[in-house]
């Protein structure tokens, strides 16, 4: 509960930053596809980590907002998530960990050229249910907030690729996340 109420919080901040600066600014759709490396500790010899094509089952949409040289955005993936499927053998039993995470994000971040750097803020929601002979044998819901950083380059004024970070998360049971992302504005 509390993490809804501070990404609410947070979500309120972005009219506030618009309004600091009364020059003109640019609100504008973007739609983003990351591919990520979660580093957890429970990943061991026995797991199979998933095909690389769940990393296409997803998608994220927002608005971003552009003032002079500064940026600020949101962004959620509840539109278009697909959950996805790791599989560990114990003692000759094949167990389904199927999860499904829903996160969103908020950016503040500089532009100078054609390089982005930003702060984010993500609240992550995961929903995990283990599987055996197709029953449940036992189902989780976390939620945390994540803090991370990004680095990006605008190919185009509308295409951005980036690479991120997120550290270590104990709620979630993350070591860090990585990974790429590209972003189209409309």
């Amino acid at each position: 509960m509390r993490n809804n109420a501070i990404m609410r919080s947070i979500i309120k901040i972005i009219p506030l930053f618009i309004c600091l600066n009364t020059n003109a600014y640019e609100v504008k759709p973007h739609l983003t596809k990351t591919f990520s490396f979660i580093d957890t500790p429970s990943i061991n010899k026995y797991e199979t980590l998933g095909k690389p094509s769940d990393q296409l089952k997803d998608f994220a949409v927002g608005l971003s907002y552009f003032n002079n040289n500064y940026t600020a955005s949101i962004t959620t993936n509840r539109i278009y998530n697909k959950a996805t499927d790791r599989g560990i053998i114990i003692n000759g039993v094949n167990y389904i960990n199927n999860s499904k995470a829903t996160i969103d994000t908020f950016s503040i971040g500089y532009i100078k050229n054609r390089f982005k750097s930003s702060l984010l803020l993500s609240n992550a929601k995961i929903h995990t249910k283990t599987l055996a002979n197709n029953k449940i044998q036992a189902e989780t819901k976390k939620n945390a907030i994540m803090a991370g950083f990004d680095f990006g380059y605008f190919l185009k004024k509308d295409i951005l690729i980036n690479i991120f970070y997120f550290g270590r998360n104990k709620e979630l049971n993350i070591k860090k996340v990585i990974g790429v992302g590209f972003t189209k504005l409309f």
